[in-house]
């Protein structure tokens, strides 16, 4: 009885007894041959991962660029209108001339009149200043962006060339 208990233990190999057997039934090209196979199948899973986060990269880029073309165009339309705003009122000032703020300063009536005279050529001269500078921080600005744009697709580019591989 212990032999024949022995023999069943020993018979009984478990579920990869099939697959050893086969193993040992294949010949060492297809050995070779499989793991070959093998090896490629995890290149292309790790391609395909690949391709799925340039693709995602890409979409995100996408998004980017449209988000960053949106506020340049934004930021154009202000620096265009604020030019010309500039452009009107330093056309006022040629108009009038350097002379008239000497006359509308020297026609006050008073102190009083003289004093609110000045400070509202001052609040526009000031205001001319910083219409001046806004505009100079907002071309500066619009190149930045610009840049930025142009690097954002170089970068879209370089991946779209990536996915499409070698």
């Amino acid at each position: 009885m212990l032999m024949l208990s022995t023999d069943k233990v020993l018979g009984q190999e478990g579920p990869f007894a099939e697959i050893r057997e086969k193993m040992a039934s294949i010949t060492e090209a297809e050995q070779q041959s499989l793991e070959t196979l093998f090896v490629s199948m995890q290149q292309i899973e790790e391609i395909e991962k690949e391709e799925e986060r340039l693709t995602r990269d890409i979409l995100i880029k996408n998004v980017e660029i449209e988000g960053l073309k949106a506020s340049l165009v934004e930021q154009e339309t202000a620096y265009i209108n604020k030019k010309e705003d500039l452009q009107q009122v330093l056309k006022s000032y040629q108009r009038m001339g350097t002379g008239t703020y000497l006359e509308i300063l020297l026609n006050s009536d008073s102190l009083a009149m003289l004093l609110r005279r000045v400070n509202v050529l001052r609040d526009l001269t000031r205001n001319t200043g910083k219409l001046m500078d806004f505009l100079e921080e907002t071309q500066e600005t619009l190149v930045e962006e610009k840049t930025k744009l142009g690097e954002s697709i170089r970068v879209l580019e370089d991946k779209q060339l990536q996915l499409r591989g070698p």
